[in-house]
């Protein structure tokens, strides 16, 4: 998040419970790689919504980010 800056905007001006779901999200996967590629997918779903969370939009985001 330190090195995207309208990303981390858009996560801090999330209420705390999106942000921890985001969060939980990202943490109950174990495998390093697939970490980075979910935050990935999570902050540039932010950037494209203008901070606005659509879950299902997120989770299709993810998937694409996990075929890469």
């Amino acid at each position: 998040m330190d090195q995207d800056e309208e990303g981390s905007k858009y996560f801090k001006s999330l209420t705390p419970g999106k942000q921890r779901s985001l969060v939980y999200l990202v943490t109950k996967v174990k495998n390093p790689e697939s970490r980075v590629k979910k935050s990935l997918a999570i902050m540039h779903h932010l950037r494209l919504s203008k901070g606005k969370l659509d879950f299902k939009q997120l989770n299709e985001l993810i998937k694409y980010y996990n075929n890469l």
